[in-house]
């Protein structure tokens, strides 16, 4: 499990840092070939996005 120390500049990003951010993390971590995973994680990711939005802040902790 990831500590806030990792992602202490996370309230500072924009939606295109936190993006790319993700992107990085799905590249990185993710087998590409596995279809059902990655929907899932998308999904998740989006909640994750709508969520920050709605409370106005972008300090979301990443799973």
């Amino acid at each position: 499990m990831q500590t806030r120390q990792g992602f202490s500049d996370l309230a500072e990003l924009t939606l295109d840092d936190l993006g790319q951010h993700l992107i990085q993390i799905l590249i990185c971590h993710l087998p590409l070939c596995d279809l059902i995973y990655l929907k899932k994680f998308i999904l998740l990711l989006k909640f994750y996005i709508i969520n920050a939005v709605r409370r106005k802040r972008l300090n979301v902790i990443l799973l």
